[in-house]
């Protein structure tokens, strides 16, 4: 019998949804959670008010359930209620370490602080600019991705750099990907 009386609460469907998406294999999401091992936590499971305590009650209704780590379950300290931004920003390509100088921030932390969208500076890093290049305000037109990559003063395209290196050109788009510096995608393993 519930007697907290916040059944059908937008509180309640976000905890109802996030025990099935870790418990129930037939829901859409189970692959994502439940499949990779994302549990709720077990004082939880069960107990509603316990939940809500952590979490306390949604901001705004934009706000939903998000995992502070998205390694670790739905338990006190990793849950909270988040913007779609923010949640996005908590994606793991946005919380890739980048250095500029002698200051290291995540992807998500330089696209904030210099006015840039997040997935602006995370498709420049995945093309293979630099940190100066991908951090860079100029503006391009909307739509476009950069192509061209400079290594000791040689600038060509990725599909260049794959032929010149005798590799293939996925496989560089996923060394790049990675983080690998150009200088040593383009080495032939």
């Amino acid at each position: 019998m519930t007697t907290h009386r916040m059944s059908k609460t937008p509180e309640w469907y976000a905890w109802q949804h996030a025990k099935k998406r870790c418990n129930d294999p037939r829901d859409k999401e189970f692959k994502r959670y439940g499949a990779m091992g994302i549990r709720m936590d077990p004082a939880w499971e069960d107990n509603f008010p316990a939940f809500l305590t952590e979490v306390g009650p949604r901001p705004t209704p934009e706000h939903s359930l998000d995992r502070k780590d998205g390694s670790k379950g739905y338990e006190p300290g990793n849950v909270r209620w988040a913007t779609k931004e923010q949640q996005a920003q908590n994606r793991p390509g946005f919380v890739r370490p980048v250095t500029l100088g002698s200051k290291t921030q995540t992807v998500a932390e330089w696209a904030r602080e210099l006015g840039l969208p997040a997935t602006t500076v995370y498709q420049r890093l995945n093309n293979g600019q630099t940190p100066e290049q991908a951090l860079a305000l100029e503006s391009r037109p909307r739509g476009t991705t950069p192509r061209d990559l400079t290594l000791n003063g040689k600038t060509d395209s990725l599909k260049g750099w794959a032929r010149t290196a005798g590799i293939k050109a996925t496989t560089l788009r996923e060394r790049l990907k990675r983080g690998w510096e150009l200088e040593r995608a383009v080495q032939p393993m």
